[in-house]
């Protein structure tokens, strides 16, 4: 062991040298990852960043920069080399993740996705899968979370439907097996908050996960890094008070290896139980140099990358390497202060770094420091009586009693919630803030106090100009929102605003996480007139939330409140027949309006009977747009009507693998039959037509 030592101290590795090869790993195998896409434009200006910065150092640390630079781009393209097998097959390998209703399953050096209702696999299983290869599709929806871009990140591209599952080899510790057993002796909500804790698994549907994801609290209630240094950090101040420093390390790191069988898959908490294991290691060195809090961060880190390379693409985990770094960084700079004027400089510091990880729903919660600082002693004691809980007897009175007090809680957050709009907040924004932030410090460090000023102001314009409608009073558009199984139309006059539809789902409020975040993205802050077509809860299911939630002037259902004029918009509903049927598609409103020198036609769920009457009573009705009938279903878009509103355009507003086999091969037959194109929100998203006009 010495003379490892000896040759280690001989090859005068430069300080930093670590951070820097982890720099260039991830920058590495982010270019491979986003090599054809824009965000592309963010890792070159990365690159560039960490290139000057080595090079300020020293050229050795620059030389390490590029070989890390190389190996991350080499090692994450050699990875995509290897191609699923599609169709028919036989998998044989072992389950490398396992949730709630999935399980990824790697083959032969690929990553797969395989469905799995309460699915029971524990990591290391060995599995003969027999079924079919596909690649993978899941419903999306404008402004949230994207499944499909999180698995690609883990290299995840295809989904094998399974016909039979046969284990060829079991792992021995079930702990998922426990861990669905001990959660059955909760209510649903007081599981919901211990899966998250305990064991990373958040079912949005729940109400206190949906709040909590709201307000910009959930990462307190998620198995997190934070929450594990808190237990640590808590427990070796507890053990300090009778042994010393050395022998307190030791005893809380043994400490913590019992939460680590549950954890292991989280990287915030594998990278805090490493770098304070490393730390204990040079704690009790006796060499002349022991690495520093950084080399051991970056050494930890690299090791993990390295790993799984994924993590390079994880921004969770990156953002807590950065902030475990950049708070190392600042203590220094922080020395020269008092103790008070030391606290407060270093809590605006920490907030001017974490501040566009705070930004949700392109907007910013006010009070979500102040809810975060709550949050912590109220979820810290329920986070360490759930884990005594699960190792030893299930506390169902008093974990059933907590829970639902932690559930009022982020109740009476939401209804105190305060959101402060901030335009379209795209990681574009997030690296023009970090530039100025960081030239900030820099020119304030080389004593260049104008330019530092010129970098603040900078700041600060961003944050005032971003939010602002600047085209609004110049432009007009029509966009169908990607609300997946559902219609929902924004047409927009100027200032002057329409919304058809809202959309609906029951898994998740629909206005707070698709609608709201969306227009506060197109900088649109109030909507004057809110139409429900019909009473389907894929139309109008968002209309309660959106409505307290947001500033919406009218609400219209009925036939007897058109035609409806506002800025260039004119509204007609021509289906007058809606009071004579009982079916409710069939009492869907039909509205017509010239806008932009183009004639659109939205049609929500009308039935073929009902387009037959419209035709009958208006035979010139024509069309350019066509918002295409009940989603694409074969109860609308007949051959008369098709044929007579000679639509250019068929819109259809679906959600990708839904149950209802949306859109049908016989409407998609009659639109293609007369020339339509057809457009859909399952495969491009939301799609929106915009045109600048005079502001007079």
């Amino acid at each position: 062991m010495q003379k490892l030592r000896d040759a280690l101290r001989g090859i005068a590795i430069p300080k930093r040298a670590l951070t820097f090869a982890l720099a260039g790993l991830v920058i590495g195998i982010s270019f491979s990852y986003y090599l054809k896409t824009l965000s592309l434009l963010i890792v070159l200006f990365s690159l560039c960043v960490g290139a000057l910065c080595a090079l300020k150092r020293s050229k050795r640390l620059l030389g390490v920069y590029a070989v890390f630079l190389i190996i991350g781009f080499s090692y994450h393209s050699l990875g995509k080399l290897r191609k699923p097998l599609e169709g028919n097959q036989t998998f044989t390998g072992y389950v490398m993740e396992s949730k709630n209703n999935y399980f990824l399953f790697k083959s032969n050096g690929v990553s797969y996705y395989v469905y799995e209702k309460s699915s029971e696999r524990e990591i290391g299983d060995w599995l003969r899968i027999e079924g079919y290869c596909s690649k993978y599709v899941a419903t999306e929806y404008e402004s949230y979370f994207s499944m499909t871009e999180y698995l690609n990140k883990k290299g995840v591209t295809h989904k094998i439907s399974a016909k039979t599952i046969n284990v060829t080899f079991k792992m021995p510790l079930r702990l998922r097996t426990k861990e669905l057993r001990f959660l059955s002796y909760f209510d649903k909500e007081t599981a919901g908050l211990i899966d998250s804790l305990l064991f990373d698994h958040r079912d949005y549907s729940l109400n206190s996960i949906s709040l909590a994801s709201e307000v910009g609290v959930l990462y307190f209630l998620s198995a997190s890094g934070l929450i594990y240094t808190m237990v640590l950090n808590g427990f070796e101040k507890l053990v300090f008070l009778k042994l010393d420093e050395k022998k307190s390390k030791i005893f809380t790191q043994l400490f913590g290896t019992f939460f680590l069988p549950f954890l292991i898959l989280k990287p915030g908490v594998v990278r805090v139980y490493l770098t304070r294991l490393l730390r204990c290691f040079v704690i009790h060195s006796k060499e002349d140099y022991k690495p520093d809090h950084i080399t051991c961060v970056s050494g930890v880190a690299l090791v993990m990358v390295f790993a799984v390379p994924s993590l390079a693409l994880a921004s969770g985990f990156l953002v807590s390497i950065l902030i475990s770094i950049g708070m190392q960084l600042l203590r220094g700079r922080l020395s020269e202060f008092k103790k008070a004027k030391k606290r407060v400089i270093g809590v605006i510091c920490a907030f001017t770094f974490v501040f566009p990880m705070l930004v949700s729903g392109n907007s910013f919660h006010l009070l979500s420091l102040l809810y975060s600082t709550i949050a912590i002693p109220i979820v810290y004691p329920f986070y360490l009586l759930s884990w005594v809980s699960f190792i030893t007897v299930p506390f169902k009175s008093v974990l059933g009693l907590y829970g639902s007090g932690i559930s009022s809680f982020l109740s009476l957050m939401d209804k105190m919630d305060v959101q402060i709009p901030l335009g379209h907040w795209t990681s574009f924004t997030a690296c023009g803030y970090y530039s100025f932030v960081l030239g900030w410090y820099y020119f304030r460090d080389n004593g260049l106090s104008h330019f530092k000023r010129y970098c603040m102001a900078s700041v600060l314009l961003m944050l005032v100009i971003n939010p602002l409608p600047i085209d609004i009073p110049i432009s007009e558009e029509v966009s169908f929102i990607n609300v997946g199984q559902g219609d929902s139309i924004l047409v927009r006059s100027k200032n002057k605003v329409v919304l058809i539809d809202t959309g609906g789902n029951t898994s998740f409020d629909i206005a707070s996480n698709v609608l709201i975040p969306y227009l506060r993205k197109k900088r649109i802050y109030h909507i004057d007139y809110l139409i429900g077509t019909h009473d389907d809860a894929d139309h109008i299911g968002g209309k309660s939330s959106l409505m307290s939630k947001y500033k919406v002037k009218n609400y219209i259902d009925s036939n007897d409140s058109f035609p409806i004029s506002i800025g260039n918009i004119r509204l007609d509903n021509l289906n007058i027949y809606s009071d004579e049927w009982d079916e409710e598609n069939d009492t869907s409103l039909v509205l017509y309006t010239e806008f932009m020198n183009k004639k659109w036609l939205f049609t929500g769920d009308a039935s073929q009977k009902i387009e037959k009457l419209i035709i009958r009573d208006n035979p010139n009705l024509d069309c350019d747009i066509l918002k295409v009938g009940h989603h694409g279903s074969k109860t609308s878009s007949s051959d008369i009507f098709i044929k007579t509103i000679t639509p250019e355009v068929g819109i259809i507003s679906v959600g990708a693998n839904n149950k209802y086999g949306h859109p049908n091969d016989e409407a998609i037959n009659t639109l293609l039959k007369y020339d339509v194109s057809i457009r859909r929100t399952d495969l491009e998203g939301t799609i929106t037509y915009k045109r600048y006009v005079s502001p007079l």
